[in-house]
């Protein structure tokens, strides 16, 4: 259902930001995946179709947090075939 969440989860766009970008433009990433638990480990996933990119070409992956206190983020880039 769109805009439920589970309990003691906050929405990816609230807290982490993952932007794609190639040759100055930004591509739309779908996110499927972005939980932050009250735990505090947060973890957002997203998928750039090849349809928006140009293949051969660098893809500029950026990933922020909105946290006030000093955080440490990690991140993985995958190439999926369907």
């Amino acid at each position: 259902m769109p805009g439920r969440r589970e309990p003691g989860t906050t929405s990816r766009g609230c807290v982490l930001k993952i932007v794609a970008e190639q040759g100055g433009k930004t591509l739309p990433i779908e996110i499927n995946y972005d939980k932050q638990v009250w735990s505090g480990l947060s973890w957002g996933a997203g998928e750039v179709k090849h349809a928006h990119f140009a293949a051969g070409a660098p893809i500029r992956v950026r990933c922020s947090s909105e946290e006030k206190s000093k955080v440490v983020l990690e991140g993985q880039v995958y190439s999926v075939d369907y």
